[in-house]
Parts: C-alpha cells; structure tokens; sequence
C-alpha cells in the first residue's frame, strides 16, 4: 500500500498549496487548477483505495499478475505526471517525495520480477483511461455534493 503514503502527503498538504498557488500566481495554467477541499480529497483517496483494493482481491483471484503490474506502472506514470507538474509551476509539489520514494520501491520490486510484459502492456492503456475517467467522475461527484 505504498500508494497510500503519497496519498497521506497529498491528503495533508494539496488543498492548501493549491489555493496559496491559484492567490500567487498570474498563469493561466495555474489559474484553471480546480479548487479543492481536504473532505472532498479524502473522499476521492478513499474511493481510489477501495478500487485499488478491489482490482488487487480481482488479480489474486484470477492469479492475473500482469493486470496487477499494470496498475502499479500506472501508479508510476501518475508519478511522473507530478514530476511534469512540478516543473510546469516551479515547485515541488504535495505528494512528490513519498510519490518519488513509494515509485523507486515499486521500479525495483519490478524489475525483480519475471514476467512476460507484452501482456502487461495491454492493460496499462485501460488502466490509465480508467484511472483518469474515475478521476474526472470523483471530483464532479464530490464537487456537486460537497458545492465548493
């Protein structure tokens, strides 16, 4: 549960930074960031662990490791998403060091392993749409439910 300690990082400092980001800056990349709230993130959080949970009891289940690859690589990818974040406004982000620590860990579990990754590269594509389209859907919900 790794995912979990970037999470916790996000959880404690991203509604802040945000809004002291969108009250600092002039740049109409910045100004377009939604705002958030710390309610309607942990929300958000605890649907992503429910779904990750679900997807993990599914791959062990089905003994489906390279789904279960996938989504880790996908973790990463969103990692590095931040990274491109951070550079975009100039400055490190909530999330960036435990997200950077938690993706060293995963990369080297990975590259531990040996699996057959032509599987696992079908299903990054559809985890990462799934990912982004929860994403989009969880923060309309939780932005027409919470009205902020």
């Amino acid at each position: 549960m790794l995912f979990m300690t970037h999470e916790i990082e996000e959880i404690l400092y991203l509604p802040k930074f945000v809004k002291c980001l969108k009250k600092e800056s002039s740049n109409n990349i910045i100004k377009r960031i939604p705002a958030i709230n710390r309610i309607s993130f942990v929300i958000i959080v605890f649907e992503q662990l429910i779904v990750i949970i679900s997807i993990s009891l599914f791959c062990y289940i089905s003994d489906n490791i390279s789904l279960y690859i996938a989504l880790i690589i996908v973790y990463i990818i969103h990692i590095l998403i931040h990274y491109l974040q951070a550079i975009i406004i100039k400055k490190i982000i909530p999330g960036f060091y435990m997200g950077t620590f938690s993706s060293i860990i995963l990369i080297l579990i990975l590259l531990s392993l040996d699996v057959s990754y032509s599987e696992v590269l079908v299903y990054i594509p559809i985890v990462l749409l799934l990912a982004v389209v929860n994403l989009v859907v969880m923060h309309k919900i939780t932005a027409r439910i919470l009205k902020y």
